[in-house]
């Protein structure tokens, strides 16, 4: 596992050992008190602010949103199947997992923040940058909110038809790493080296790492760092009588309106792209 610092002088965890990726759904204890999904779809019904989720149900028309308490389950277990699909035809024998993300300020708004970060994405895959040093790979936006504001960071998993060597893997993690932080200070974007991390995926993990960038719906709580808030979250606390959680419902739902929020290449451009 490669886990990328600021400094030469910044200690490096071993590249060769057996990365440990837990879903942050793990050990997350049931709570009765947590409205159920149809609970939650008809409070949407009544407050959300987006069209196609308050109308979504109405003559079987589904809106197949990220946000949607009725459509995002499925929305999610469906790139769930797709992509472990596209990984078992392509048979890679390599794998990396990149996290990408730029810093949160509190007076930023989310949409800022999301259109800073769809920048440096499309600048990453520009001119087949991406593609002509990776086989494949599959890329999911999450936002959290936190004490420092909005938190948009990207989880894209890269695969490879064949076995990188320890030297080439560094490398790649390397420049991926620079051309990000360089793409970034050209745009007067705020992105500090600790908030980037690029780490080996054990092909026996894979699975695991599949169910871990896909485990954000809007009718799962997740058991998270403290102070930090998934959509999911806010959802149920907007249920709830929160009108704040509201507020921040609404900012999500306007900033995410036809932003893409999963995206294959490559090989694995079996899996569905929304």
């Amino acid at each position: 596992m490669l886990s990328l610092s600021a400094g030469d002088g910044a200690r490096r965890v071993p590249f060769d050992r057996p990365a440990t990726v837990h879903s942050s759904t793990d050990g997350l204890t049931p709570d009765s008190e947590y409205p159920s999904k149809y609970s939650l779809k008809r409070f949407q019904e009544s407050y959300s602010s987006l069209k196609s989720i308050r109308l979504c149900g109405v003559k079987r028309h589904r809106c197949n949103g990220a946000l949607c308490a009725r459509c995002s389950p499925k929305r999610q277990r469906r790139h769930r199947r797709e992509l472990m699909a596209a990984l078992a035809a392509s048979k890679p024998v390599y794998a990396l997992l990149w996290t990408a993300t730029i810093a949160s300020t509190p007076e930023r708004p989310l949409g800022e923040l999301w259109s800073d970060l769809d920048k440096l994405n499309a600048y990453m895959v520009s001119g087949s940058w991406l593609s002509s040093r990776v086989d494949g790979y599959v890329r999911s936006i999450e936002i959290e909110r936190t004490p420092s504001g909005w938190h948009p960071h990207a989880h894209t998993l890269l695969v490879f038809r064949n076995k990188l060597s320890r030297t080439d893997a560094v490398k790649l993690a390397r420049e991926i790493q620079a051309r990000w932080l360089r793409s970034a200070d050209l745009r007067g974007i705020a992105a500090s080296a600790k908030g980037q991390r690029v780490q080996v995926v054990p092909m026996g993990q894979l699975s695991t790492v599949v169910d871990y960038i896909t485990k954000s719906h809007m009718t799962t709580r997740s058991s998270r760092t403290p102070g930090t808030v998934t959509p999911a979250m806010l959802l149920g606390s907007a249920y709830r009588g929160d009108a704040d959680a509201l507020d921040l419902l609404t900012e999500l739902e306007r900033s995410s309106y036809r932003r893409r929020t999963w995206q294959p290449g490559g090989m694995l451009t079996r899996s569905s792209s929304s």
